[in-house]
Parts: C-alpha cells; structure tokens; sequence
C-alpha cells in the first residue's frame, strides 16, 4: 500500500502526527489539493474529521476512484456546520476509525457495513508530547473556534482578562507542548473537542461554553454553560475549588497500531449501501 495522509487545519495535523510518524505515509498539509491529485496515485487517502477542506479531499480522492480512510467519524457536534461534512465524509469513506462504539453504531446507522467500522479511540495520545514549563501557576487554557454560529469571543477574552486567581494561556504557539500543557492546566474552557476528548484523559477539568460540542458522549468532568458571564464565572470558581471524577471515553491504547495494520491489509473492493435490516 501507498497511503498518503491529508491534513487541513493544524489541530487535524497535530492529531494525526503519531500516525504520521510511525507509519512512514506521505503527508499533503493544506488546502491547494487539486494540483496535488493531478500528477500523483495513491493507493488510498487518510483523512481525520470533519472541516469543509478534508471534505474537499474526500470528494477529490472519490471521484478519482482512490478509497478514503476516515478518522473520527460518527461523532455529532449540533451547533457546528461541521456535522454535515463529517457525515459526507463518511459517506465517501471506505474504512471508517472511530472513537468510541456509540459512533461506530451511528456509521452504521449511515449505511456502512460493520465489517469495515473498527473502534480504536482517540490516536493524540499514542505518543510521546514534549514538557510544558508553566510561567506562573494556576493557569488555565482557553481556546475558541469559530465558525459555529456563536459567537462569544469577546466574552470569554473579557473574562480571561478580568481575573486574577488563575492566569489563561491561548493553545496558539503550544505545538507539541499542548497535551502536557493540558495535563498541568486547572481547566480548559472554551468551545473546543479537547475539552471533551482529550481533558478527561489527563485529568483536567472543562468548561465548554455553547453549543459546538453538543451531542458529543461526555464524561462527569464537563461542566456545560452558556455564553454567559455569570454561568462562566461559577463554573471558573467551581473548578478551581472542587473535585472531579474523570470518564476517560476516548482513549483505548494502541489506535495507530491497529489503524497501520487495517490499511496496510487493506484488499479494495466495491463498497455498497449496507441497510439496517438486512
């Protein structure tokens, strides 16, 4: 096999990057992929999530016959446009990875036949992350993601901004660092999937304002609220005072194994509409 792996945004590249390393492919990073597909024939195309680039990718790779892996799949985010590609994509998709078996059943539910699902977790954790030093602590991560039809960043950057008990720090310039950042912070507040993927791995605590992550499976250590100042800032005190207890439901071990071996057996063959009932 010859796979090549697309990244669009860098959140997308950086959940891909132990795949990336430990599997060899080729990777194609950005958005100008028609020229790309033009003078280059892979024997399938790997794909993570569910931003309108990596959909383009799918419809490209589709209609030239070349078979999509996709990661991630299954997953609902109602207050995003991003539910709707999420779902094409899988539609064009051969091999479906997804992170937990709520999902898998969903793809199912898609019209995809079991035989090509595999439930393998979340994959950000299957490597090693470089060592975050904090300047100062307690601090938190704030992160916000537009595109959602929310639009709250001036509130949340006006509360960041007003307290004193815990400083915040933007996932911008974290790279490599940002899981072992996460890990340290007190909280991570915002509107992002970190928040409900990867926090409750390493034990932090979230805040996720709106509605971009709603219908994702979440564990105890969410604390869901509104854009709202008053909601925020009880849920600001309430992590920086209580406990929690953490569901980690993402993270099973050995996704990136289990997802080289599946491609690299991979024997393409024409894929149909598999119904419910049958």
């Amino acid at each position: 096999m010859n796979p090549v792996i697309i990244t669009g945004s860098r959140a997308d590249y950086y959940h891909l990057k132990p795949l990336i390393e430990k599997s060899g492919w080729d990777v194609v990073k950005g958005v100008a992929l028609y020229p790309v597909f033009d003078f280059r024939w892979w024997d399938m195309v790997v794909l993570l999530g569910d931003r309108y680039e990596i959909l383009m990718a799918a419809i490209e790779a589709y209609k030239r016959g070349i078979p999509i892996a996709h990661i991630h799949g299954g997953e609902r985010t109602d207050g995003s446009l991003d539910d709707g590609y999420r779902h094409c994509i899988t539609k064009l998709s051969h091999l479906h990875f997804v992170a937990h078996l709520e999902y898998a059943m969903r793809v199912m539910q898609l019209g995809e036949h079991p035989d090509r699902i595999y439930t393998v977790g979340c994959l950000r954790f299957d490597r090693e992350e470089e060592t975050y030093t904090p300047e100062a602590t307690p601090y938190a991560i704030a992160v916000y993601n537009e595109h959602t039809g929310e639009d709250f960043k001036d509130l949340l950057v006006e509360v960041t901004e007003s307290r004193d008990d815990v400083r915040f720090i933007w996932p911008d310039n974290l790279g490599d660092q940002f899981t072992d950042a996460l890990r340290k912070a007190a909280f991570i507040i915002g509107n992002s999937s970190a928040g409900i993927i990867e926090a409750p791995h390493v034990q932090t605590p979230t805040i996720n304002i709106g509605d971009r992550q709603k219908g994702r499976i979440m564990g105890r250590s969410i604390i869901n609220v509104e854009p709202d100042r008053d909601q925020i800032s009880l849920a600001i005190a309430y992590c920086m005072t209580e406990e929690f207890e953490y569901d980690d439901e993402y993270y099973h071990g050995g996704a990136v194994d289990k997802i080289i071996e599946v491609i690299e057996n991979y024997e393409h063959r024409q894929k149909t509409f598999c119904d419910l009932w049958s």
